[in-house]
């Protein structure tokens, strides 16, 4: 058993249909092998599959042809038996506002179930009975109640033999190109695109009306549309990627033959707005787009009229299967579409067409809102279609009386209506009040600081003009006029109250009023400006070009100048032409793109441009992506390289924080900020880390100039044996310090690791530097006690040698000299006197001896302790010199900053490490010191 709702079950689901169009649904069932040919004959027929599973399918038809594609089918199975099933019921196809497609039935049809058929049969609905009417050949036999189908009076189709059922569906294909007809670039861009076509259509062997306006083509079948198509849209796509080959813009058509007839007036004749439709691009109805199969995919357009139903205009393009997978992507945005359409030309203040400008809800907005576009770049652009559902089910009941709320809100709806209003402000009357209070003349800063509303009469009548009371406001721009004849702002204000009682002469005369009797470069770019909309605004898309060019050159960086040029290229059908300035300011501005992506006013050339930003966009987006990853390492190293409390992580931290943040955002502006903050914080934190090493490793030259200080002032200590807690903390310090002179810097495991024995060292090189007082306090005592004894016995020797000689002298003087009493004296006490003089001379020597000790100390400590020092820097530098002869060294891994060499003077040992040898020995330098004190 086949069932009916297994295939309903299959059709996709439209959350909001805007197009519900009735037609035949046709639930086709088969036994064995179904031909290619049949599902061929239904499509050339106007059927669409909608839905399919083993041995059944559910076809639509919007048309009657459905019928005729049956009857033909009926007729070949009485030749070539057909095992086929087909049931015909009312059905209704669903349009969704992303042109997806789906099937309603009723629910009584649901329940179906047939079993696999033996032969060929055609039953049809009684709803659909009438359908058949003033069709020849065609009649219906009753069946009465058929088992698993709907209890209904069903009836059987049969068909006559004899007649024809050949599909009545054919088109006229239109090109028209765009331009003015006089140029010779028209003449000569029209002629080699007629020059390519006729290629093609002389190997498709298609008759044609070709001048100089037109190319027209009858298609006589669906089949022939299709290939047509599709090899338009292949030659334009080579035409725009040929540099050397003529591209001119030309817009296409393809309309159904009903009512019309082959001849050149057939342009005429068509109701199409043509200015509206986009270049490059074939134009066709939903009822015939549907048809065109999976090679194409289906466009709409901003004039959607939702009581046209399917017969409302779309344009296709060729899809990935169509390209062969081959074919350059396209942003897939879209606008909310209730916002779009309307009836009314396009506003002069914000550029849609569901209100006359006297209405525009623009007029309500005070001043700018340039932070509309920042909180637009946090929004992922996937979710811009979204947003714009959820802008038409806000405008589902009035859109005008719901544009003003959301222009206040602050959801994502409110926001996306709001860029769209921001798109236009330079045409807007908030920026006619924003010109009146600028003082700048240099544009860069022309709103930065705006100043007081001054001025009579002025102020109220732009605000009669903003509340719509035009009385008032022609009646105070009167008075402003009388008042200050030589002032361009009552001029601008009679502009803007002419243009909305579309005399567009005479605004166009007080907007150039006004512009000459401006006299700030701001003043005047911005009246280029409003002239520059007002010719738009009449479709004179080239003399719009003219000033918006003007108002560029009065105004040097301003990004809306230029992009109103793209504009009106796109509405003249150019864009080709208008891709190279998107381009180029979104190079410039990276909000331009976003801007772009939902400015309603491109709607022409829409297709092309997001097309054209696909290769931007993804070229940024996997540019990000890399950058991504940068980030999150810079992230890891911002820990690796600098401790919680390190000042330049203090500031690193939300920086990071930011981009990490923007790694999270899939925009077009996220990811430009992400790429540029990423390059800048890389470079700054390389930077930071190259002046950290530098100034870590003069902080260890520092450190080891300080530690061989300590080791030569304690090498000295004549204890060796006491200074056990000493040498511990001296061999930390020459431990460290020379792991941090021999490592890789670069590496931020080694150098996160050296900061923390950095600060250890440094502690411990203090301790050790307040431990060297007392220690240098017992040295030089040492040294001084013993320098004064030995100065002592030199003294001393020379006075006891002075005594031996000058004593018997002084007896044997005294026996020519003295008195016999004083001989005498002598003689008996000369062992008392030789005492006596002993001591003195020792005295003196002592006073001798300490005089000379303490003026020679300095000197005699600095010549003992220099001299030795350089004999040990000698005998080091033999012995490496010695090992360096013997063994060739190497080039080691190390390059730069980092190479690993030994630290010259960095100690590597204590001073005293082994009692039995004498603190000179233990006190050597930085490479014997360890050897020496462990022996």
């Amino acid at each position: 058993m086949y069932s009916f709702s297994e295939l309903v079950e299959n059709l996709p689901s439209v959350g909001q249909a805007r197009v519900v169009s009735s037609g035949f649904g046709v639930w086709m069932v088969w036994s064995g092998q179904l031909s290619k040919a049949l599902t061929q004959t239904l499509e050339d027929h106007g059927g669409v599959k909608m839905s399919a599973s083993a041995s059944q399918a559910l076809w639509f038809f919007s048309t009657r042809e459905a019928f005729k594609a049956l009857a033909r089918l009926q007729i070949w199975a009485r030749i070539n038996p057909l095992p086929l099933f087909f049931a015909v019921v009312p059905a209704s196809i669903l349009v969704g506002w992303k042109n997806d497609v789906s099937l309603s039935v009723s629910a009584e049809l649901l329940k179906q179930e047939v079993h696999a058929p033996d032969s060929f049969e055609v039953l049809v609905h009684p709803r659909c009975h009438e359908a058949l009417a003033g069709l020849a050949g065609l009649t219906l036999k009753p069946v009465g109640a058929v088992p698993g189908l709907a209890a209904a009076e069903w009836k059987r189709l049969e068909a006559e033999s004899g007649f024809s059922y050949d599909s009545s569906l054919a088109w006229y294909f239109v090109i028209k190109p765009l331009g003015n007809p006089g140029e010779r670039d028209y003449t000569l861009g029209w002629r080699g695109f007629f020059n390519n076509a006729e290629a093609v259509l002389r190997r498709m062997g298609l008759k044609y009306i070709y001048n100089e306006s037109a190319l027209i083509l009858p298609l006589e079948n669906l089949r022939l549309l299709r290939s047509w198509t599709k090899e338009m849209l292949t030659l334009m796509r080579g035409v725009k990627a040929d540099s050397e080959a003529h591209y001119w813009p030309c817009v296409m058509v393809a309309v159904g033959k009903e009512g019309l007839n082959f001849n050149e007036d057939l342009p005429r004749k068509l109701n199409i707005e043509w200015n509206r439709l986009s270049p490059d691009y074939p134009h066709m109805s939903y009822r015939t787009a549907f048809l065109m199969g999976e090679e194409f995919t289906v466009n709409a357009v901003s004039y959607f009229n939702e009581r046209q139903g399917l017969d409302n205009w779309c344009y296709v393009s060729l899809s990935q299967a169509g390209e062969d997978g081959t074919g350059a992507g396209s942003l897939q945005v879209d606008l909310p579409r209730r916002i779009l359409v309307g009836t009314e030309a396009e506003c002069f203040y914000c550029g849609l067409k569901n209100h006359r400008p006297s209405a525009c809800p623009s007029r309500q907005i005070p001043l700018g809102r340039p932070k509309v576009f920042e909180k637009l770049a946090s929004i992922n652009v996937e979710d811009l279609s979204a947003i714009s559902a959820e802008v038409d089910e806000a405008l589902q009941k009035n859109p005008l009386q719901a544009i003003p709320p959301l222009l206040e809100a602050n959801s994502r709806a409110g926001l996306l209506v709001q860029g769209m209003f921001e798109n236009t402000l330079p045409f807007q009357l908030r920026m006619l009040a924003m010109v009146w209070r600028s003082r700048s003349k240099d544009w860069e800063d022309a709103f930065d600081s705006l100043g007081p509303e001054e001025g009579e009469f002025i102020w109220n009548a732009l605000e009669s003009l903003r509340k719509d009371d035009r009385a008032s406001a022609e009646q105070l721009a009167a008075h402003a006029m009388a008042r200050y004849p030589r002032s361009y702002q009552p001029r601008a204000l009679n502009a803007f109250l002419l243009m909305e009682a579309d005399d567009h002469q005479q605004a166009m005369f007080f907007f150039q009023e006004a512009e000459r009797l401006s006299y700030t470069p701001v003043q005047r770019a911005v009246l280029c400006m409003f002239m520059g909309r007002l010719w738009e605004y009449q479709y004179e898309f080239g003399k719009a070009v003219a000033l918006y060019k003007q108002a560029e050159g009065h105004a040097r960086g301003w990004s809306d100048a230029l992009y109103r040029q793209a504009v009106c290229l796109v509405k003249m059908g150019f864009t080709e032409h208008a891709i190279g300035i998107i381009q180029q300011l979104v190079e410039r501005d990276p909000h331009m793109f976003n801007r772009i992506v939902i400015d309603p006013e491109l709607e022409r050339g829409r297709f092309s441009i997001l097309s054209a930003l696909w290769d931007i966009w993804r070229e940024t987006r996997d540019e990000a992506g890399k950058a991504r990853k940068i980030a999150e390492e810079l992230a890891g190293k911002l820990d690796l390289w600098f401790s919680p409390e390190h000042e330049f992580l203090e500031v690193a931290a939300p920086r990071i924080d930011k981009l990490l943040a923007l790694t999270r955002v899939e925009n077009f502006v996220s990811y430009r900020r992400l790429i540029a903050g990423t390059k800048i914080f890389n470079q700054e934190l390389q930077e930071k880390v190259a002046q950290e090493i530098k100034l870590f490793e003069k902080r260890v030259t520092q450190l080891i100039e300080r530690l061989s200080f300590v080791q030569r002032d304690a090498s000295w200590f004549p204890f060796p044996k006491l200074l056990r807690d000493f040498n511990h903390d001296f061999n930390f310090c020459a431990d460290k310090l020379n792991w941090m002179r021999t490592q890789h810097m670069q590496i931020a495991e080694n150098f996160r690791k050296a900061q923390g024995y950095l600060a250890d060292v440094e502690e411990r090189l203090t301790v050790l530097q307040g431990r060297l007082v007392t220690l240098r306090i017992i040295r030089d005592s040492t040294f001084f006690v013993l320098l004064l004894g030995r100065n002592f016995i030199w003294l001393e020797l020379i006075g006891l040698a002075l005594a031996l000689v000058m004593v018997p002298a002084i007896i044997y003087g005294a026996q020519h000299y003295f008195e016999s009493w004083a001989l005498d004296l002598l003689t008996r006490q000369k062992w008392q006197l030789q005492k006596g003089l002993i001591v003195i001379l020792s005295v003196v020597a002592m006073i001798a001896a300490a005089i000379k000790t303490a003026v020679s100390f300095e000197r005699k400590k600095e010549e003992l302790f220099s001299a030795e020092y350089e004999k040990e820097l000698r005998e080091q530098a033999g012995r490496k010199k010695t090992r360096g002869r013997r063994k060739p060294a190497s080039a080691s891994g190390g390059v730069g900053k980092g190479k690993a060499t030994a630290a010259k003077g960095a100690a590597k040992a204590a001073p005293a490490r082994s009692g039995g040898k004498s603190g000179r020995q233990a006190g050597a330098s930085a490479g014997t010191a360890r050897s020496k004190g462990g022996r």
